[in-house]
Order: C-alpha cells, then structure tokens, then sequence
C-alpha cells in the first residue's frame, strides 16, 4: 500500500470520544503482534477520536487515526491533526461490500483553537 505524507497546510479535524487514561494504552499492534509504526519509525496509538462525514451525515467510519504521541483530551474536543501526517488509502470489507477507507497516521492531535503544538 502508498503512504502518502500531507503538505503542513493539509489537516484532518476529529473529536475525542473519551479517551482512554494514557498508562492505559498501548502501542497498535497487527493481528500478528508486530508493532504498527509510523512512516518515521515511531510507535502508533489510537488516537480516540471520530472523524465527520464530509456531508455532515455523522461518523466517517471509514477514516482512522492513530497519534505517535498520544494525549488526553476531555469528550467533545474538536481536534485536528499536527506535525507530520500521512496517509493510507485502503480497501476494507463489510459484509462483503467493498468501502474505500483511510488511515490517517500523525505525530499529534491538538485543539483546533492551538496556535502551535503543545498548547
């Protein structure tokens, strides 16, 4: 599969969907046990967050993202995607039928309303 890393202006918005304690979580893991990686070599998180639809008709279950440095937000904060940002397109199977989908790798998540990483 292509990987492909976005320009800095290129950003995806989600919302926290009550993220799990950090001590909690564990680095993403393929059904074999090996370690998913980002494109540079970091360990991947989920990062917790549902991404919008682009008609606004809800959830987009068909776009993911994973965080190399993942991060508590409260329920409900809008974030988007910071620092490096790649992304894979895939063909998933449900129930037979074939969607397009998108995972999308980043090195964080930070409210919209952040001016620079770490705020």
């Amino acid at each position: 599969m292509a990987t492909y890393k976005l320009d800095q202006s290129e950003k995806f918005e989600a919302m926290s969907m009550g993220m799990k304690p950090a001590e909690e979580v564990k680095p993403r893991q393929s059904n074999e046990g090996i370690l998913k990686l980002s494109p540079h070599g970091k360990n991947t998180y989920p990062a917790g967050v549902i991404v919008a639809r682009a008609d606004g008709n809800g959830p987009d279950k068909n776009v993911s993202i994973a965080v190399c440095e993942y991060k508590v937000y409260p329920m409900g904060t809008v974030l988007r995607t910071d620092g490096a940002v790649y992304i894979t397109p895939y063909v998933s199977e449900n129930g037979g039928r074939a969607n397009a989908a998108l995972s999308v790798v980043c090195d964080r998540l930070i409210p919209v309303h952040a001016s620079k990483a770490g705020e």
